[in-house]
This record gives structure tokens, C-alpha cells and sequence, in this order.
């Protein structure tokens, strides 16, 4: 069972914890209204570290990456005239087009494919990504997607992603996903798995700081590399700002 097709399951059975996975919220505990305003105060944190910057230069559109069900789309919309929302979980972005319906401002797609391909080169004021890269399972590919956020950006835009650097390697077992996918293989549902067993899909990655600042190189300017608790407090992790 790939990634895309786990998040699709886990975005039918339990979409806000699987966004924001606070352990006392699962099996569907999250309030909404609780759900959206930690989205607020995380945006509004984000948003004066990079005016901090000078950036951006204009609020025109801005790209939430991994959007979920659109708990950071919302509040980017209240910084930029158009916020748009990609995720490749179809039950993600329906759910999100539910929560948001009548709300112009804001554009949920599905992104299927290992790049941003539906979008042209220079489209966005910011490109935001948090606790999203960690979940891809593929090192290059975490790169591939860090280099779509250069290429959709436009000039005097900003990109602000998480990443891990580095994954202690008891928090790399990751037992219960191991379980789920193993039971998955044989034939048992992911409803069992999720609900009966307490077992989920969810894994962890990471790229060392020194990896991702030389894939930059040459490509965009790094601003700064910030120590991030995004991932847990036992896990190193970084946000980084980026322009070109």
C-alpha cells in the first residue's frame, strides 16, 4: 500500500487527527473550531517571521502544500487574495471543500502526481509546507517537491518548509506502522487496523540540514534555518526560509 493511498484512508476515517495529530484528539476527538484556530496561531507565528524578511513582496496567492482539510489554507487566506490548497488525498481535499464551502478565497486540488506540474513556473507570493515533507517516504522525492516550491515561486516570494534532520532510531521502527502495514498486506481492513487495534500508517523521514542546504545551492537563497518542534520535541528538526 503506497503513502497516497494510506492518506486517503486515514483522510475517510479520522481526517483532523491525521492532520494535526495531538494523541489525545484520535479516533475523531478534534472540535473543529479548536482544529482551525490552532491554524490561526500558526500562521500568524509564520507570517511575522517572514515579514521579518521583507517578504513577500506582494500577497497575491499563496500555495499550502499537503493542505489536509485546509486548517492553514484558511488562515493564509487572510493574508493573501487567493490561497490554494494541494493534497493527495482525494478524501482530504472533499473534506475540506465541505468545511469551506462559500469561501471563495480558498482552492482545494488533488495532486496525485510526484511534482506540481499543474502549476506554471512563478505563480505563487509563498509556498508554506509544514509536517508534510517528513510523511513522504522517499528522500529524493522530499527533494523533487523542495524543488517544485522554487520553481512555482515567483520573484520576492518566499517558501517556508519543515523538515526533520534527524530521526533518533528508536522513532525510526515505527512498530505500529510496520503492524498496520503487514496486517494491510493480508487482507485485514484498515477500519480494524485503525479503530480495533489502534494501529496507523503514518511514518517518519528526515533530511540532514547539510542535504538540504546543498541541494539550494544554486537553486534559491536560504534565509534562515530554524530549529522546529513541529515533529516532536525528541525529533531535530528545521524550518527553513527560502527566496530567489
Amino acid at each position: 500500500m503506497n503513502y497516497k493511498k494510506e492518506w486517503d484512508k486515514l483522510g475517510e476515517m479520522d481526517p483532523l487527527w491525521a492532520v494535526l495529530s495531538d494523541p489525545t484528539k484520535r479516533f475523531n476527538g478534534w472540535d473543529e473550531s479548536e482544529f482551525f484556530v490552532t491554524g490561526q496561531k500558526e500562521i500568524d507565528v509564520i507570517m511575522q517571521k517572514v515579514n521579518t524578511f521583507d517578504l513577500p513582496k506582494e500577497t497575491k496567492k499563496v500555495l499550502d502544500f499537503g493542505c489536509g482539510v485546509g486548517r492553514l489554507t484558511k488562515a493564509l487566506s487572510q493574508h493573501f487574495d487567493d490561497a490554494v490548497g494541494v493534497d493527495v488525498s482525494k478524501a482530504m481535499i472533499e473534506k475540506a471543500k465541505k468545511l469551506h464551502e462559500g469561501d471563495d478565497k480558498q482552492q482545494f486540488i488533488v495532486n496525485q502526481a510526484d511534482d506540481l506540474s499543474m502549476f506554471k513556473d512563478d505563480t505563487f507570493d509563498m509556498v508554506y509546507c509544514n509536517i508534510v515533507l517528513q510523511h513522504i517516504p522517499d528522500k529524493n522525492q522530499i527533494e523533487r517537491y523542495i524543488g517544485e516550491f522554487i520553481r512555482v515561486l515567483r520573484p520576492g516570494g518566499v517558501i517556508a518548509f519543515q523538515v526533520p534532520s534527524k530521526v533518533p532510531f528508536i522513532h525510526r521502527l515505527q512498530p505500529k506502522r510496520r503492524v498496520y502495514q503487514f496486517l494491510s498486506a493480508l487482507g485485514f481492513s484498515h477500519e480494524l487496523l485503525y479503530n480495533r487495534l489502534k494501529l496507523y500508517p503514518i511514518q517518519m523521514n528526515w533530511l540532514p540540514q547539510e542535504r538540504v542546504e546543498a541541494f539550494l545551492q544554486g537553486k534559491a537563497k536560504l534565509l534562515e534555518a530554524a530549529n522546529d518542534t513541529s515533529a516532536g520535541e525528541l525529533i531535530e528538526s528545521r524550518m527553513y526560509y527560502v527566496t530567489k
